[in-house]
């Protein structure tokens, strides 16, 4: 049934769409704790396929021509509206000031659904930038004052500790993680960036950064070598003419591969197929 969602195992029929249910499931959770401290893990399924926007919504963009397109922006305006009254409903309630919000996406872009990733190479699902580099924020006002950006390297990893170490968990329980506890680095009590190495993997496809470089495996092809500072697209594969640093980041990719759990899960060998060939693509300027 297209109009049930899940709450505690049970299917529950709902009304209206649904990206306005979650926001306001999401505000009633919230109330219902009163003064307490909680947590809150909201996922939008917006702007995900399969695109489905309200008349109304769409009509807010009737210049854009191109209908998928169309539905996207609308959902993403919707989502937008939801996030709107959440924050809303917490500074009625008097807690915006000291509620810690992430914003991020999951992954980059699914260009089937009309999303645009451009500078960056890549969609939703490879290792290439369009893929994994991603919108990202932190909004504490009674810790963060003025807004200002972030460069260095972080990752979703890196939200769990952060959080805790908001709601003052002790740092030694912190170091059991993979990630890392970013507050001494957005107030500025630490200078150095909060990772030097980050890596990705899954199934058939890894990749790994070393600050500015980075580094993509493709199986039963082989890998490809960027300088994101120079070459954001990922364009200019250096693999070759960078043979030293090459070897180097292939080893230290595989000796972290080899310290991980066997996967518990897997996954048609269509999305192979389809992502070998868009790595591939890419990576010979095709």
């Amino acid at each position: 049934n297209a109009k049930a969602i899940e709450e505690n195992g049970k299917q529950v029929k709902f009304d209206g769409y649904l990206t306005d249910v979650f926001g306001q499931k999401a505000i009633d959770f919230i109330n219902a704790k009163d003064d307490k401290p909680f947590f809150l893990f909201h996922s939008f399924t917006a702007p995900h396929g399969p695109m489905h926007a309200t008349e109304e919504d769409k009509a807010l963009f009737a210049s854009i021509k191109d209908s998928k397109r169309k539905s996207y922006a609308a959902m993403i305006w919707a989502m937008d509206r939801a996030i709107g009254k959440l924050v809303a409903s917490l500074k009625e309630s008097g807690r915006f000031e000291n509620t810690l919000i992430w914003f991020l996406s999951d992954n980059g872009g699914a260009t089937s659904n009309a999303s645009n990733n451009l500078p960056l190479a890549g969609h939703k699902g490879i290792k290439f930038e369009g893929g994994t580099r991603v919108p990202f924020f932190a909004h504490w006002p009674r810790k963060f004052k003025k807004p200002k950006g972030f460069n260095p390297m972080m990752i979703s990893l890196d939200i769990m500790a952060t959080s805790l170490a908001a709601a003052g968990e002790k740092q030694s329980a912190l170091k059991k993680l993979d990630g890392v506890n970013l507050l001494p680095f957005l107030d500025g009590k630490k200078d150095k960036p909060p990772h030097q190495y980050l890596y990705w993997h899954k199934l058939w496809f890894s990749a790994m950064r070393d600050g500015p470089w980075k580094l993509i495996y493709v199986q039963d092809y082989g890998y490809a070598l960027y300088n994101l500072e120079e070459d954001l697209s990922e364009s200019n594969n250096l693999i070759k003419s960078e043979k030293k640093r090459s070897d180097k980041l292939i080893t230290q990719l595989n000796e972290w591969k080899a310290e991980l759990e066997k996967p518990r899960w897997d996954e048609a060998q269509v999305w192979f197929r389809t992502h070998s060939e868009n790595h591939i693509r890419i990576i010979e300027g095709e």
